[in-house]
């Protein structure tokens, strides 16, 4: 249990980490509330990690993780 708990904890750092950038680009074109990032994330065809739609949780789970793992967030 702890190794599969440590494996899925390294998927998603790995998830947010490929995903911060997009995020930055997203912020940098003015895209800063937790919906706006959402939408923008669904036009580009950026799914979550699980496949699915971002929602305001997804963003705001992923900043969180991007903030752990102690990468810039967006402004």
């Amino acid at each position: 249990a702890v190794a599969l708990r440590a494996a899925v904890c390294a998927n998603a750092d790995q998830f947010a980490k490929g995903l911060a950038p997009v995020m930055e680009n997203i912020s940098a074109q003015g895209h800063r509330s937790l919906r706006g990032i959402a939408a923008e994330l669904n036009r580009l065809g950026m799914m979550t990690r699980r496949g699915g739609t971002w929602q305001v949780s997804n963003v705001s789970n992923l900043m969180v993780r991007i903030k752990q793992i102690d990468l810039p967030l967006p402004r």
